[in-house]
């Protein structure tokens, strides 16, 4: 019985950890996300930007870079 109990809390701790990395993972993410979303939105300000002052090719230019985002 104690090898028994012994095992499961061990699995419990492991158990613990894995869903910490999974929540550490997820955070990762979720900001990694919003740092992409920013970029986005910035090539897309830019893309604006250069077409009011008729930069058609700045334009194109921040479009093609906002698109690995």
């Amino acid at each position: 019985m104690d090898y028994s109990y012994a095992k499961q809390l061990e699995q419990l701790q492991q158990l613990k950890r894995s869903v910490a990395d999974v929540v550490t993972a997820k955070k990762r993410l979720e900001l990694q996300q919003s740092q992409m979303l920013d970029k986005a939105n910035q090539r897309d300000q830019q893309a604006r930007q250069a077409l009011t002052v008729s930069r058609e090719d700045l334009a194109r230019l921040a479009l093609q870079e906002k698109r690995p985002c």
